[in-house]
């Protein structure tokens, strides 16, 4: 017979045959181990970011605000460097997206911001 040792801690296990940990203890530590390993995965940073951005923007156009400063979004935690994909409308004009969500600049200070209807296609 083959024997089981708990995932955790290496004890010999005993009871269910499908038993991976030899007590709630050892269970409770694999799962924060697991999550915190989850935490610091970078892919899992960088959308963690780019949600923020886009719930951020979602907000602002539910509450009918079509125009914000950008010192406004940054303090509220918007962070200009993640994004999904950049338009280029013409040479004056650059939209940035965030999911379905997007922004223009419109002066130095302030941005224009849309929910997208169509997303773009990237080539």
């Amino acid at each position: 017979m083959k024997r089981r040792i708990c995932q955790q801690c290496g004890t010999q296990l005993r009871g269910r045959t499908d038993k991976k940990y030899c007590n709630e203890r050892c269970r409770a530590r694999s799962r924060y181990l697991f999550r915190k390993q989850q935490a610091t995965n970078p892919v899992r940073l960088i959308d963690a970011r780019l949600k923020q951005n886009r719930n951020m923007l979602s907000n602002l156009l539910s509450q009918g605000i079509h125009q914000v400063s950008k010192a406004q979004l940054q303090s509220g935690g918007f962070d200009f460097t993640f994004y999904t994909s950049i338009k280029h409308e013409c040479p004056e004009s650059l939209s940035i997206y965030c999911y379905d969500f997007g922004y223009s600049i419109v002066d130095d200070i302030n941005i224009r911001i849309f929910e997208v209807t169509a997303l773009p296609v990237l080539v």
